[in-house]
């Protein structure tokens, strides 16, 4: 029986969808080696919604000022969840 190998572009939108939808389902079988492939991939994930949240937070520092960081952030992880980039 021969294993078919997705092409760049599949493991490129399964890897998408492992980090911005939160659906693992297709990508964990391609993440070999190591231990725990769901935990290293939830790093990716904790570093895309971090990093996103950082970039809204640097610019909009006047919002931050106003109403405070902890609502800002709040704001911003929902945005993130809510409305994902549609390019890199």
């Amino acid at each position: 029986r021969t294993l078919a190998v997705p092409s760049l572009a599949e493991i490129q939108r399964r890897l998408r969808n492992a980090i911005v939808d939160d659906d693992a389902a297709e990508t964990l079988p391609l993440l070999v080696g190591g231990r725990d492939p769901a935990q290293r991939l939830a790093v990716h994930r904790r570093h895309y919604k971090t990093s996103l949240v950082t970039a809204l937070l640097g610019k909009f520092p006047a919002v931050v000022w106003l109403v405070g960081s902890r609502f800002v952030t709040q704001a911003a992880r929902e945005f993130v969840r809510d409305c994902p980039p549609t390019t890199p």
